[in-house]
Parts: structure tokens; sequence; C-alpha cells
């Protein structure tokens, strides 16, 4: 393990705290000169989870110093004469029919669109680098294997929470193999609820068809 090296930022989401505590990080911040010449009043971002959202939008909220309240949406983002520019990120697309109800400003970035596509998630160059800075650049191969998963826009994309996780994990053990730790990182609560709903209202249906 390579000593005098900046702590890997392993479950902090806060741009804040990550720069203040000299965490290593894959810098973003073009962002905020792209979104700074973008023509769209509105921009919604959606990512796959432990893409980086969070700390995404924690960096514009360091730079611009602004923060929207959920019960605001609709008054803040529509025929709002104050209103500069907005970010949000989410997980899946939100309807227009839904919380943003009139709204026609809401420009959407998806995982298909080219534009902003490297922005979250860690790109190939950004992963080597990571790599070699930690002094793990044979674990490359295994590295590219396992992570590189994700195609955004034009561009193939690694999960930060997996890449993180595994190089903080083999500077103890160079042999240790790569780890799903992305599956680890959040609960099937809703997921198993809905499973449950599915199977009651089946069976129900079942016992109608049978009488």
């Amino acid at each position: 393990m390579l000593r005098n090296r900046k702590p890997l930022p392993i479950g902090t989401e806060f741009f804040d705290e990550l720069i203040q505590n000299d965490c290593y990080y894959a810098d973003k911040t073009a962002l905020i000169a792209e979104l700074l010449h973008s023509q769209a009043k509105v921009t919604m971002f959606t990512r796959p989870r432990r893409f980086g959202k969070t700390l995404a939008m924690t960096m514009l909220k360091s730079f611009f110093e602004v923060g929207l309240i959920r019960s605001m949406f609709s008054q803040a983002l529509k025929s709002n004469d104050s209103l500069e520019r907005a970010v949000l990120t989410g997980c899946l697309r939100i309807s227009r029919e839904s919380i943003f109800t009139g709204m026609n400003n809401l420009k959407v970035f998806t995982v298909t669109d080219a534009k902003y596509d490297s922005y979250f998630g860690f790109t190939d160059p950004e992963v080597r680098k990571m790599l070699e800075y930690y002094g793990l650049g044979d674990a490359y191969g295994r590295v590219r294997e396992w992570y590189d998963g994700y195609r955004f826009g034009k561009t193939d994309v690694y999960c930060p929470w997996d890449v993180i996780n595994y190089c903080y994990d083999i500077q103890e053990d160079t042999d240790l193999p790569p780890q799903n730790y992305w599956a680890h990182s959040s609960s099937n609560d809703a997921v198993r609820t809905f499973v449950e709903r599915l199977n009651m209202d089946v069976t129900a249906g079942s016992g109608l068809l049978s009488k």
C-alpha cells in the first residue's frame, strides 16, 4: 500500500466534505461550464444509483449556492422570472404529468444521450489514472472486466462505487477477486413489496376465475 496518498472517498457523497478531507476526486467540474453555456432553463439527469448524482448536485450547489425544496418545484421551476438555471437528478425519468404538471422548460438527459455522458460515473482514462495513483495499475484488467459494464451516450462508464471500494480493498489484499459492491449498496425492500403485492393480485385473480 502506497503512503502519502489521498484517501478514497468511500461513503463521501458531498462535494464540500470530499474537498475538505482532501479525498481523491475524478474532476467533473467542467460540468459547471457546460451547464452555464446551456440554453436549457431546467436540466434533468437520469442515472443509476451510485453514479455520483449527489456529488454532482452538491458540487453545483457549492458553486452556485442555490437549493430547491420539493414542495416548491412547480413554483420555482415554472413561470419564474427569477430562475436562471436549475439542475435535477434522479434514477428514473420523471413524468411531466406528475409534480411538474404544466412545465414546458424541462430538458431531460437520459443514459442514451451523448451530451453530458462522461460527467456521471468514471470514464476509462479516469479509472486508469486512479489505479496508477494508488500503485494498482496491474489490476486494470480485472477492474475493466468486472466494472466497465455501462454505456452512457457514446461513453463506456464504470460504476464509481464498485471501483472505489475495490481499490480500497486490494490495497491490503492484491489477490482479492473483484466484488459486487453495487448490489449490496441499498435495500431491495421496495422491490420485495412490489413482488409480494403482485403475487397477491395474481392469487386473487385466480380465485375469481375459479368461481
